[in-house]
């Protein structure tokens, strides 16, 4: 076999089965025509499709800018109403001098940090409740144990033979100081006592019902008030006034001192101040408030003065005893003193007559209630004394 007669393999592709051809109808679109459809209220028609998406594109992103735009004046109006506005308006004004809501609000914050101090700080009512409560324990103890050394000395005496003795004798002074000391410690637990009951019966229930909002608000505008009047009043006064009364830098700087150590174990002077949202500068101008109301009261204090009352003494000599004792009884019946001189026997060292003696001061028993308010700032009750 060669090349000629050899049959070569043969490499024809398979035949595909006869299937049906399916044809889809394409529509060729032209974005610049008009398809005269309206786009909203019956306007558009005359605009292409590409048109029309454009529009609506940019319709789209005007109506979010313009959203966006509208929550932004918002928030920044509020918080110019709130920061800047609100806090310029007058809550109250004196002689024509508005009081500014922002001194008020910081006011408050002050006020408020001090009713906490009194009630919770460090020196604070709470804390000295506790400590009466403290000592009236350890003061019951010590006078139940003078109480059995008393029963104790009593058997002791009782066991002993009758008659007297040494041994009687020192158990008896012994008996003699025990009882003296219970009664010491009887008086000082009953003086305790007496004060918890008033600390927590009266003055913690006041300061609790003065700590909220009314009262704290009431307190701030009327010190914000007294003080604009009393810095009204110094700009007439000497300069001698006005150092007595302003506050110098080293009380305010001790009076901070003080303020800060007596905040709440639970609450730094940092957290008040973020919490509050007010500064340090801020607490310190509502404590130079706070010293010049209280140099304000001194001040007035020593300006008020006891009235005296002033007596007119006049005598008269009578130059026997039966006589005087007749003048007595005749004055007690009415008799003019004056009048009755001229008829009654007197002595011949009071011959020309009565006299008066010279004026003489009698202070009343009560002349520490009686005041007498000098010069001070108008408009002030002042509750000095």
């Amino acid at each position: 076999m060669n090349s000629q007669t050899a049959r070569r393999p043969s490499n024809q592709r398979p035949t595909r089965p006869n299937k049906s051809k399916r044809y889809i109808k394409q529509t060729a679109r032209f974005e610049g025509q008009r398809d005269g459809k309206a786009l909203v209220f019956g306007w558009g028609g005359h605009l292409s499709h590409n048109q029309k998406v454009q529009l609506q594109r940019r319709v789209t992103w005007a109506i979010a800018i313009a959203f966006v735009a509208l929550i932004i004046v918002v928030f920044v109006g509020s918080w110019i109403n709130f920061n800047v506005i609100i806090p310029g308006l007058p809550i109250t004004s004196v002689n024509g001098h508005p009081i500014p809501q922002s001194l008020y609000r910081k006011m408050v914050a002050f006020q408020a940090e001090l009713a906490q101090n009194q009630l919770y700080g460090p020196n604070g009512l709470t804390v000295q409740r506790d400590n009466l409560r403290k000592q009236i324990a350890a003061q019951q103890k010590s006078a139940s144990d003078t109480q059995k050394q008393i029963d104790t000395l009593n058997k002791q005496i009782k066991a002993l033979p009758s008659g007297p003795g040494t041994q009687r004798t020192n158990l008896t002074n012994q008996l003699n100081t025990a009882q003296k000391q219970l009664a010491t410690e009887q008086a000082t637990l009953t003086n305790l006592n007496q004060q918890y009951a008033l600390l927590t019966q009266n003055t913690i229930p006041q300061a609790q019902q003065n700590y909220n909002q009314s009262q704290v608000g009431n307190d701030s505008v009327n010190w914000l008030q007294q003080d604009e009047l009393i810095r009204e009043w110094l700009s007439g006064q000497s300069r001698a006034v006005q150092a007595r009364i302003n506050p110098s830098a080293s009380a305010l700087n001790h009076a901070m001192v003080d303020f800060k150590a007596n905040l709440p174990k639970s609450t730094s002077y940092n957290s008040f101040l973020s919490k509050d949202g007010v500064s340090d500068d801020d607490m310190q101008a509502m404590m130079t408030v706070q010293l010049r109301r209280e140099n304000m009261q001194a001040y007035l204090a020593s300006l008020e003065v006891s009235p005296t009352y002033q007596v007119l003494a006049r005598t008269m000599t009578i130059d026997t005893l039966a006589h005087a004792q007749n003048v007595l009884k005749q004055l007690k019946h009415g008799t003019n003193f004056g009048e009755g001189t001229a008829r009654f026997p007197l002595s011949s060292r009071e011959a020309r007559g009565p006299g008066p003696q010279g004026l003489g001061n009698r202070l009343s028993q009560d002349d520490r209630f009686c005041r007498r308010r000098r010069s001070g700032p108008q408009g002030l009750d002042w509750a000095a004394g």
